[in-house]
């Protein structure tokens, strides 16, 4: 991958790692890491902890395995998104399982469910279109407050709901999480706000959670 003038050796190190996801099936392991890294003048360990600093990628205290880099999950979460190459991996949230597909530029599918119904939710991307199964669903993005990670402290609150009124359920079983009910208009310009340059050179600029 080559390098631009004026983007940090480390953003280029997490979007290669974004990239690997859909390319391993799965997060990168340790060689891998380190190939990577030193390709682009980096060591693994500093790099990776610059972007645990910066709330980008999760490992596992143990470990040391990358458990998460932001929007992907390498456990299983509620929301997974099929790739039209028939790859299957897991979003951190709603907004992150919106925001695969844009920000690989992919057909996919994204299917949840309803922590209140139960119900399923799909999001069907399809030559540029996105139909929502069913058409009446919305997502939950919340504001999430403390010191802990973003992705600690906001990621198991932004769901997906078959209703407006299921969405409002929820948030009565949960009165101190704040936020707002987004329509799917709303949640599609998060998720493309959010994603639609996250591997450009830009680099990212946020975190959804």
């Amino acid at each position: 991958m080559g390098m631009k003038e004026g983007v940090e050796p480390w953003l280029r190190y997490y979007q290669a790692i974004l990239m690997a996801f859909p390319e391993l099936g799965g997060p990168p392991g340790p060689g891998w890491l380190r190939a990577s890294a030193e390709a682009l003048g980096l060591e693994a360990e500093p790099a990776l902890n610059e972007l645990v600093s910066h709330g980008l990628i999760y490992r596992d205290p143990v470990t040391g395995a990358i458990t998460a880099a932001w929007p992907f999950s390498a456990v299983p979460t509620p929301h997974l998104v099929e790739l039209g190459d028939g790859n299957a991996l897991y979003a951190m949230c709603a907004i992150d399982a919106l925001g695969i597909p844009i920000m690989l530029g992919v057909d996919a599918t994204a299917s949840s469910q309803d922590p209140v119904s139960g119900k399923p939710i799909r999001v069907v991307f399809r030559s540029g279109g996105r139909v929502w199964e069913p058409p009446e669903a919305v997502v939950f993005y919340c504001k999430p407050k403390g010191r802990e990670p973003s992705a600690e402290r906001g990621c198991g609150y932004i769901n997906f709901f078959h209703s407006i009124e299921s969405a409002r359920a929820y948030l009565d079983c949960h009165p101190h999480v704040e936020g707002r009910i987004l329509s799917r208009s709303e949640a599609m310009e998060v998720a493309e706000r959010q994603f639609g340059s996250l591997l450009a050179d830009s680099g990212p600029s946020c975190c959804s959670c």
